[in-house]
Order: structure tokens, then sequence, then C-alpha cells
């Protein structure tokens, strides 16, 4: 039984993570949804202003306590006011605006309706994307890293790393092989702190054994594992065959010649 199981893995330097603009908070919809939004928006104020003209359930006298002695009917529905009382929806403000009529409570209600679904989806897009965003890398496997050429990768020459893409026969590492034989500059490395440093500058994947990476990446929050293991091989004691009933039989007349003498 091996007492320790390793195998070739992907160093690579971690993503760094971009610093927030000033104008991401609009990357949760699409820039054709804020179109869609300002043109909602300038279509119902002007909707809900135009239907508070018409209907006469709109037109009151003001409030005693305003002070206003002419006694005629007014509309609070301006255009001034139809905007600030579609934006304070919008926003899950209220509003000293109130719609009397059947037809503006309707409009109302419709557009009330309309924010709550676009803000539940912004809130929860702008959750994703500013506390759960995750810092993806562009490689997450071997296979990534063989299908690409934008990020080198190499490994410690004449070395058993070097033996195992050579000698293996699977189409990926076979693919692997031939691009870091026939890669220039050389990709390979006279020793694993050589490959560290390359990985650290950027745009590079160090292949190394996996023990050797996990005491890397334990020293240095830059660095990481990438994917799983390339191979897998384990460490252990050799001994001859029936050593094991051997020793038990040595332990077992130990222990009788211990209680003997005792």
């Amino acid at each position: 039984m091996p007492f320790m199981n390793l195998g070739i893995g992907i160093l690579f330097r971690r993503p760094i993570r971009k610093i927030p603009k000033l104008f991401w908070f609009l990357r949760p919809l699409s820039l054709e949804v804020w179109m869609y939004m300002a043109a909602a928006y300038m279509s119902v104020s002007l909707l809900l202003y135009g239907v508070s003209r018409f209907s006469p359930y709109e037109w009151a006298p003001p409030h005693p306590c305003e002070g206003v002695t002419i006694h005629a009917c007014r509309n609070c529905f301006s255009v001034q006011n139809s905007l600030w009382f579609t934006v304070g929806s919008l926003m899950r403000q209220s509003s000293e605006l109130t719609p009397r009529a059947t037809s503006t409570r309707v409009v109302a209600a419709t557009w009330w309706f309309f924010t709550l679904i676009m803000i539940s989806s912004y809130t929860a897009n702008l959750a994703a994307f500013l506390t759960v965003e995750r810092m993806k890398s562009p490689i997450e496997n071997a296979d990534d890293l063989a299908k690409q050429t934008e990020i080198a990768y190499g490994c410690v020459e004449s070395g058993s790393t070097q033996a195992f893409f050579q000698n293996s026969e699977i189409p990926v590492y076979k693919r692997m092989w031939s691009y870091m034989e026939s890669a220039r500059p050389s990709v390979f490395t006279q020793s694993n702190s050589e490959g560290k440093q390359r990985v650290l500058q950027g745009d590079y994947a160090f292949l190394m054994e996996s023990t050797s990476i996990e005491y890397e990446t334990q020293r240095n929050c830059e660095l990481i594992q990438i994917g799983g293991l390339l191979d897998t091989k384990g460490y252990g004691f050799a001994t001859p065959q029936d050593i094991t009933t051997q020793l038990n039989k040595n332990a077992i007349n130990g222990i009788q010649k211990r209680r003997i003498h005792s």
C-alpha cells in the first residue's frame, strides 16, 4: 500500500481580480436592456401624463392647507410630476403623488409590476457580478492548455515529467509534447525554481510534481494548481514476499518469551 500518491500537475499564476470601474453597476444588464428601460420610462411617463389629462377624476381643487385662493381644479400629473412618479417607482421609493382615476391607476400598477421584475432581475445579476464573481482562469485542465497557444507551458528539461510526455501515447499529451519540443524560445527550465519564476511573470504554465506544487502554493498565494493530476503514481515500501507473516511470528514469539520471563 503506497504511503503517498502523487502525479504531474499544472502550476499557474492565480488570476488577478480586476478593479471595478465606475460604471460596472451597469454590467448586470446589457446595453439594449438599458435602452429599452429608458424608452419604457419615457413612454409610461408620457402615457401617464396624457391619461391624467383626459380623465376628469384626476382634476381636483387644491387642498385648503396649501393656501391657494384660486378655486379652479388642477391636475397634479404634470410632465415633471409624471417623470418623478415613474422614476420614484423604479427606485422603489414612495411619492406624494397618487393616481385617482382608474385609468391612471392601471398605468401605474402596470409600471409597478414591470419595475418589480426588472429590479429583482437586476439585483440578482448584480450579486452574481459583484459578490459571487469568481476569478476565472483562462485554463482549467490539460485539454484547455493543449488547445491554445497564448499561454506557454513547459517542464524541467531532462526530467521525469519530460519523459512522461515524450513517451506518452495519449493524443492530448502527445500534442502537448509536440508543442513543447518545437516552441521557441524554449519552454523548458533547468529547475523547479526557474519554472516558478516564469509562472509568476505571467502567461506561462509549469508542469511539475503535485507534491512540489502543493509546497509552492502553500507558500505563495499568487500560485495555484490547475485541474487534477495528469498521471498517478505512488510511493511505498518494498519488502520480500510473506515478510508480514514472518514479522507476525517473530512478534508473537517475542511476546511469549516476555510472558515466560515475567
